[in-house]
C-alpha cells in the first residue's frame, strides 16, 4: 500500500502569503515629550536659537543701614550668559526599489508606507538618544552606584533638586525598564499606575507616530516615573530625575506640518526605480546643567 507524500503532492499544495508584516518595535519617546521644545523658533529658517541665562549670575540683597541712602550708588549689573542650541544634525534613511520589482510586489503590503513609518521612528530614536546622552553634562553629583536602586538614593536625588529650588511638579524620573521591574517596583513609596499605563505630558510634539502619549509607570514621592530602553548604559544605568528646563531640542520641520520628519517618494526614470527618503534636521542642548541629577544603578540585581 502506497500513500501520497508531501513531495508527491507539491504541485498542488499552495503557499499562502498572509496580510501581516512583522515590524520593528520602538520605545516610547519620553524625553521628547518632557523637555523644552524650541522647534517653533526654527520655522522661519535659521540655525541657532539663543536662550538668555540670567540665573547663573543673579542679584544680591543690599542692606540699607542708614535711611535715605542713595540706592543708585549700589546698583548691580550681573552678566548674562548666552545659551545656544544649534540645529546642526541632519539624519536620513533612504531606499530604492526597481520598477520591475515594484510592479511585481503584492500590493496589499504597502511596503513604501511601512518603510516610511519605520524610517520616521528610526530618526526620532536618534533624537531621543541625543537627549538621553546629555545626562553626562548635568553638574549635580550623581547619586548611587553599581548596586540596586533603593529608597535612600531616590531621596538623595530629590534632595538635590529641592535644595536647588526646582519645582517638584515640573520634575520626573526616567528609569530603564530593567531597573523599574527588577528593583523600583518593589519600593513601598512607589505607587504603580495600574488604572492607565499612558499619560500625556505634552501633546503634539511627535506628530502622528503613535508616541504623542508617553508611558507613565507610576508616581514616586509625588513625581511621575517614566521608563525608556534608551536610558544610557555604561557599566551602570544612568537613570535621571529631571526638571523640564534641563534639556532642550529643536527640529526644523521643512514642511511645517508638525511631523518633525520629511517623507519624500519619487520615481527616478534614469534608474528605472522608485526611491524613498526620510530625513530630519535637529539639535539638542543643555539649558540648565543643574536641573537634573543622574541616579546610578547596577544592571543585574533583582530585588
Amino acid at each position: 500500500m502506497a500513500a501520497f507524500t508531501n513531495a508527491n503532492l507539491t504541485a498542488s499544495i499552495p503557499e499562502i502569503w498572509g496580510d501581516i508584516i512583522l515590524e520593528a518595535k520602538f520605545p516610547q519617546f519620553v524625553l521628547q515629550n518632557f523637555v523644552t521644545d524650541l522647534s517653533p523658533y526654527m520655522t522661519e529658517g535659521g540655525r541657532i536659537v539663543h536662550v538668555p541665562n540670567i540665573f547663573t549670575n543673579i542679584f544680591t540683597a543690599t542692606t540699607q543701614s542708614v535711611q535715605g541712602t542713595d540706592v543708585v550708588a549700589s546698583t548691580q549689573n550681573p552678566a548674562q550668559v548666552d545659551v545656544t542650541l544649534s540645529v546642526d544634525t541632519h539624519v536620513y534613511v533612504s531606499w530604492l526599489i526597481g520598477d520591475a520589482d515594484m510592479a511585481q510586489l503584492a500590493t496589499k503590503y504597502e511596503l513604501n508606507k511601512k518603510y516610511a513609518l519605520e524610517a520616521k521612528r528610526v530618526l526620532l530614536q536618534t533624537l531621543e538618544d541625543g537627549l538621553f546622552a546629555l545626562q553626562s553634562s548635568l553638574t549635580a553629583t550623581p547619586v548611587g552606584g553599581a548596586s540596586p536602586c533603593d529608597d535612600l538614593r531616590i531621596r538623595q536625588a530629590i534632595a538635590v533638586m529641592d535644595t536647588a529650588n526646582f519645582e517638584a511638579e515640573m520634575t520626573a524620573f526616567f528609569f530603564h525598564p530593567v531597573v523599574y521591574w527588577n528593583q523600583l517596583s518593589g519600593l513601598a513609596k512607589f505607587s504603580p499606575n495600574y488604572s492607565s499605563n499612558f499619560d500625556v505630558i505634552k501633546s503634539g510634539t511627535l506628530g502622528s507616530t503613535g508616541n504623542s502619549a508617553t508611558k507613565m509607570m507610576g508616581v514616586l514621592y509625588g513625581r511621575p516615573l517614566y521608563t525608556s530602553s534608551r536610558v544610557v548604559l555604561a557599566t551602570t544605568y544612568k537613570n535621571m530625575l529631571l526638571h523640564e528646563s534641563a534639556f532642550a531640542f529643536a527640529v526644523q520641520d521643512p514642511e511645517s506640518n508638525n511631523s518633525k520628519v520629511r517623507i519624500q517618494m519619487w520615481n527616478e526614470k534614469r534608474l528605472l526605480s522608485n526611491i524613498g527618503a526620510v530625513d530630519m534636521r535637529y539639535g539638542v542642548a543643555v539649558l540648565r546643567a543643574d536641573a537634573g541629577v543622574v541616579i546610578l544603578t547596577d544592571t543585574t540585581t533583582v530585588a
